[in-house]
């Protein structure tokens, strides 16, 4: 049965690292959980329902058969928005197997991809381990608070995009703005959080973080092509991420059922239209478009820019 899209009520998160930039009069905001199986539909048939519900009444209709095949009727993705005004702790999380390993069936692991919305100059992250780090030197720096000296610390530009497979240490720095798409877990191993005074819902997880740290993973961090009106961006067995302009034409799109498509705009505004629906969005706004929804249009739009993900 086609199904139209639905605008879901944004969360915020007002974490130690946040800045001013996600809600204004707000600070620190850190994050904006805007796409989550936790948020509530704004408006149309499913008004006040949390999308996890939806999700498991829909199934397919909803999620598409590439993610009900693979996982049943879990909403697969968290979309989030990083105001990030510090550096954020060190971090590694574990995969499928190793989730299951650590705590039980039921678990997900995290893999994300980052893309960087806008950057101050000489922005930095840290990502995936320097060439020749060896399991042992992970073992020793976590242990003694040196793991710095192992981490791959990389400059990044507004533009740029990375996938971070879980595994790889990582950690945002501060003076920029990101867009993430991860696994749908909450699972996070602090490896490091810049000597800031040990707090409840802060504490490192030193033996966990040796366990599941990876020094073979490489992480490369690129630029996102430029003048086109569809690229693919990320892509790895959990979701896809597509930078969409339709700055010279419509761009028009069909889930075909396979999976749900999640647009974010990055820049501008955008107009989203289908049969029977239409949507004005914003920046920073987003829309989920089921997976059974018919063909859509995102029309013509000068300074328009969205991220899409599928799973």
């Amino acid at each position: 049965m086609p199904l139209q899209p639905f605008i879901l009520e944004k969360q915020y998160r007002d974490y130690i690292w946040g800045g001013d930039r996600l809600r204004p009069g707000h600070s620190p905001t850190a994050e904006v959980w805007a796409i989550h199986e936790n948020n509530t539909v704004i408006g149309g048939d499913y008004a006040g329902r949390l999308l996890t519900s939806i999700a498991t009444e829909l199934g397919t209709d909803l999620l598409g058969t590439r993610v009900t095949t693979r996982i049943g009727s879990h909403f697969p993705v968290l979309i989030k928005l990083l105001d990030c005004n510090q550096w954020l702790s060190l971090q590694v999380h574990p995969n499928d197997e190793q989730v299951r390993e650590l705590k039980g069936a039921g678990f997900f692991g995290k893999t994300e991809a980052w893309y960087f919305l806008d950057t101050v100059n000489n922005a930095e992250i840290l990502c995936g381990t320097k060439d020749g780090v060896t399991k042992a030197d992970i073992v020793r720096s976590v242990r003694d608070g040196t793991i710095l000296d192992c981490a791959n610390r990389v400059p990044v530009t507004t533009g740029d995009h990375v996938l971070i497979p879980a595994g790889s240490i990582h950690a945002l720095g501060p003076g920029m703005l990101v867009f993430e798409v991860q696994e749908s877990s909450d699972i996070t191993y602090r490896v490091f959080d810049w000597n800031r005074p040990a707090s409840e819902g802060r504490e490192l997880h030193i033996e966990q973080s040796i366990r599941v740290i990876d020094p073979g993973i490489r992480v490369n961090v690129s630029a996102a092509p430029i003048n086109s009106p569809i690229a693919r961006l990320e892509s790895c067995e959990y979701f896809s991420l597509d930078k969409l302009v339709p700055e010279d034409s419509d761009i028009i799109a069909h889930p075909a059922g396979e999976s749900f498509h999640a647009l974010t705009v990055i820049s501008g505004e955008a107009s989203v239209k289908g049969d029977g629906w239409s949507f004005g969005l914003s920046q920073y706004d987003s829309l989920l478009v089921p997976a059974s929804c018919e063909e859509y249009r995102i029309e013509k739009q000068s300074g328009c820019e969205l991220l899409r993900v599928t799973a």
